[in-house]
């Protein structure tokens, strides 16, 4: 067999060249962005569902009060927690943008992490968790007096 044996008639220098790719994408945002506003609305739906309870008429009733208001906390400090998840997560977009970057590349990343920082904002101008406590209280000293009298009644037979 023969050999086959191949020359350039020229050569040409190529230039270096930096390819940048997103890190992370419009859609991502938009969806951190669908789920800050979507736990913010639990949240304040929430909120103003504790802020209506009040003590029952019953022991039994300020109980179940009691334990309502206990398990919508909860869910509220988890929910806040998820929230604060979805903020942490874009300022660490943010922190990735390179500075020498144009402003307008990752302007999504920009715009998105404005518009969870002000759902943090509201949400924590309207979610006041000192209210929940003096709720709490309020009905936990119903159902104290409730069995108190229930006691003193019980004594008198």
């Amino acid at each position: 067999m023969g050999e086959t044996e191949a020359s350039f008639s020229s050569q040409e220098k190529m230039d270096t060249f930096e390819v940048s790719t997103a890190f992370v994408f419009p859609a991502a945002i938009q969806q951190l962005e669908n789920q800050a506003e979507g736990l913010a609305d639990s949240m304040c739906s929430q909120y103003q569902t504790i802020l209506l309870s009040s003590p029952g008429e019953s022991s039994q009733e300020s109980n179940d009060r009691l334990f309502e208001v206990t398990i919508k906390t909860q869910e509220l400090k988890s929910q806040f927690d998820e929230l604060q998840s979805i903020h942490f997560q874009m300022l660490d977009y943010i922190n990735r943008i390179p500075n020498q970057t144009d402003p307008t590349s990752f302007a999504y990343v920009r715009e998105g992490f404005e518009k969870i920082e002000n759902v943090m904002r509201e949400v924590q101008t309207a979610i006041d968790f000192s209210k929940i406590a003096d709720i709490r209280a309020a009905i936990e000293m119903q159902i104290n007096e409730l069995e108190a009298k229930q006691k003193a009644g019980d004594q008198t037979w």
